[in-house]
């Protein structure tokens, strides 16, 4: 079939879909592949809830993970002998290891240090519970072993009890991202770092222990933290056949500030990182290429639990990685994770405050109910749409992303040649099925992909969606409308120096209206103005944006084929202070304090004055070694939510010198919503024989939004050339917005 451009629709782009079945057969197995992680910090109420037990029957997962990403190199899985209830005997400590007995089952407990001290929480549930749960959904379990701060022996125990009590257990994971430093475990007791090589002997250590135990268990890792595979070459290499799967964890979206286009071509990274690891597996472990199989036991879209978390992006991003996971052969998976409360923005398939499934659960759903079990070839995509094929039960199923902002128009499907015809039933995932409102930071509708009918010789996908069509036959019917009613959403207070995104809903009898209305007229009266005068409410949600220009109010009127809507915006004036919560006074003070370089109190660089004072010789700007500063550990006290920018004064020595002219010290913020933001940069030059002042004003909404999750605050030498020198730093704080 040839794909045709249609005349006069400068809003659709036309095309015919071409789908054949390969000539070697593709299987996958979607209850695999759309598994899931369950951890020992759930509260059994939220597991227990009827919309939650509800969703997981017709999830059906076939494997789901525990006992819990990072705890799972915190946990003793059994504390029996040392735990009772909340008490714990001391005397059954050595040094970093607790003696556990073996011989009955106890809640275990979590360590809170490498060195072996306790944690004060040791989650709500336990291993048995966890054992359980899994059990009772007719699913089986990967283990993740505790290969940070456990033993052998303790792995050991746990494949005994899990198989005597009768557990099924069909993947042993040894340890959890421990590449990582934020990883208990990634530095011991005796402050060396675990790297490839060490890893790669642990693994095999936990390998023959647990082996000796149950020979017929399959035992993988290196469960890599991200999908550019830290020690996963070394592990093939040197595991040999003790090594029957390999696990990577991929958040492949870095970094805030990305457009749509970017997070979705994200979606593809997993592909490249399975293909890198079979090219390992066929030179270090040849013959073994059909026995090794391959699992992301972790995957979000990205690692910052912001809005592109929760949004209907993040259900199209979902349906996309789903789609190169299996095109690209991953034979087992594990969604991040059950449940989240961060409010912005979060990795849980639901909230914990009864707000139902979010994006990412209907996504996975609209593979599980409505795709199948073999993959098909799929051709003729016009620019913008992603596209997958199955077969179901015999039967064909495409699924269509539509990625981008506008509909676009199908003319027809054809299945090696034979076009399908008539009124065939679909299902839709769109901004009418699912709707996250930022305001309340909940969705404002979560359905399940829609039901419809389209003529399968010329249908249209429309904007930011995701369509799954059958040849199943289905009268074609409009959808029931009912009666509308408009909404504006807009908060009813905002700072009077941002810009704040505007809604226009059109409700109906249950969350978006079915219908579509002419286009939606905007007027604004007041102070400020609105981006739009027209908003399209063609997927019942219009998007606009209102500009302050000062203290006052903005009257919002939204009206449309006699409907009307009005809201209101109080703009309130912005008040800056600066606090000061660095000063540096005296060695005490560079306690906690982290550097790549020499790190010393200095009290000759400015009168009467002791600053933070960096030694540079012949320093390079090298990956992970060219850390002037980090502060991870922010005072308590600190609001956090009221942060608007940096202070701070940056100085150099006489001597301070680069051949690299462009030479800078690049400062950094870190957030749990946005783990990376550059906010502003120092030119080298500047700083030699004097002082610099740091005043730096946060203007974007995104930037300011993450300041309530803040953590910490760097300073990088960015230089191609070395850098010889001392750099200071002084009176370091922040920008305080309000009162």
């Amino acid at each position: 079939m040839l794909a045709i451009l249609t005349a006069g629709l400068p809003l659709w782009v036309a095309a015919g879909i071409e789908i054949r079945t390969p000539e070697k057969e593709r299987p996958v197995d979607l209850g695999r592949l759309l598994g899931g992680n369950v951890a020992l910090w759930y509260q059994k109420r939220d597991l227990e809830a009827a919309d939650v037990r509800n969703a997981v029957e017709r999830w059906k997962p076939s494997l789901l993970r525990l006992p819990g990403g990072s705890w799972s190199d915190e946990v003793y899985w059994n504390g029996n002998g040392v735990r009772k209830g909340e008490d714990f005997d001391a005397s059954k400590r050595q040094g970093p290891q607790w003696q556990i007995d073996y011989s009955e089952y106890a809640p275990g407990l979590r360590l809170g240090s490498a060195d072996g001290s306790l944690s004060d929480f040791h989650g709500h549930l336990d291993v048995r519970a966890l054992h359980e749960y899994v059990r009772d959904r007719g699913a089986a379990a990967i283990v993740t072993v505790n290969a940070g701060t456990g033993t052998p022996e303790m792995a050991a125990e746990w494949v005994k009890w899990a198989k005597k009590e009768g557990y099924r257990v069909d993947y042993w994971e040894v340890g959890n991202e421990l590449d990582g430093e934020w990883e208990l475990g990634h530095v011991g007791p005796d402050g060396k770092v675990v790297d490839a090589d060490e890893y790669a002997r642990r693994f095999a250590a936990f390998a023959k222990a647990m082996k000796a135990v149950d020979p017929g268990i399959k035992v993988g890792g290196p469960t890599a933290s991200n999908d550019q595979l830290p020690f996963v070459e070394t592990l093939i290499r040197e595991s040999g056949e003790l090594l029957d799967f390999v696990t990577f964890h991929t958040y492949p979206v870095l970094g805030g500030g990305k457009s749509e286009g970017e997070r979705f071509a994200k979606a593809d990274d997993v592909a490249k990182a399975v293909e890198r690891i079979r090219e390992w597996i066929a030179k270090y472990q040849p013959g073994r290429e059909d026995e090794i199989e391959i699992g992301v036991t972790e995957w979000h879209k990205q690692v910052m639990e912001t809005r592109p978390t929760v949004d209907l992006s993040s259900g199209l991003w979902t349906c996309l990685f789903i789609g190169a996971m299996a095109e690209s052969g991953v034979d087992f998976a594990n969604q991040w994770d059950y449940f989240s409360d961060v409010g912005a923005g979060g990795h849980g398939l639901f909230g914990v405050n009864g707000e139902g499934a979010r994006a990412v659960f209907h996504a996975m759903m609209l593979w599980r109910e409505h795709m199948g079990s073999e993959l098909l070839e799929i051709s003729g995509l016009p620019e913008g749409v992603a596209g997958f094929a199955t077969l179901r039960d015999g039967k064909p199923r495409v699924m269509l992303i539509n990625k981008t902002r506008r509909p676009v128009r199908i003319d027809g499907v054809a299945l090696d040649g034979a076009e399908l015809t008539g009124s065939v039933k679909a299902w839709r995932f769109s901004q009418r099925e699912y709707f996250w409102n930022p305001l309340k930071q909940r969705p404002e509708w979560s359905h399940a992909a829609r039901e419809i009918a389209v003529d399968a010789s010329g249908f249209e996908v429309p904007g930011f969606c995701a369509l799954v069509v059958s040849d199943e036959s289905e009268e074609l019917e409009g959808e029931f409308a009912g009666k509308p009613s408009l909404e504006i959403l807009v908060p009813a207070e905002a700072p009077a120096d941002l810009p704040v995104e505007g809604f226009v809903l059109v409700r109906g009898d249950d969350g978006a209206w079915g219908g579509t209305l002419s286009e939606v007229s905007l007027d604004l009266e007041g102070v400020g103005g609105a981006s739009l005068k027209k908003v399209d409410t063609a997927s019942s949600v219009g998007v606009f944006e209102v500009t302050p220009e000062g203290p006052g109010e903005s009257r919002i009127k939204a009206t449309a084929d006699g409907l009307q809507a009005e809201a209101t915006i109080r703009w309130t004036e912005v008040k800056q202070r600066d606090q000061v919560v660095w000063e540096f006074a005296g060695d005490a003070s560079m306690s906690g304090l982290e550097t790549s370089y020499q790190l010393a109190a200095d009290s000759q660089a400015r009168p009467n004055q002791t600053v933070a004072m960096m030694t540079l010789e012949a320093a390079e700007d090298v990956a992970e070694k060219n850390t002037l500063l980090a502060i991870k550990s922010l005072p308590e006290g600190l609001e956090r939510e009221r942060i608007g920018g940096v202070i701070g004064l940056l100085g150099g020595s006489p001597d301070l010198h680069s051949d690299d002219p462009n030479a800078f010290v690049q400062i950094v913020l870190q957030s749990n919503l946005d783990h990376w933001m550059p906010v502003g940069r120092v030119p080298l030059r500047k700083l030699a024989g004097s002082w610099e002042k740091l005043s730096i004003v946060l203007d974007d909404p995104r930037l300011l939004e993450a300041m309530g999750e803040l953590y910490g605050i760097r300073f990088h030498l960015k230089s191609n050339q070395p850098v010889e020198g001392r750099i200071y730093l002084d009176d370091l704080g922040f920008i305080l917005r309000g009162e």
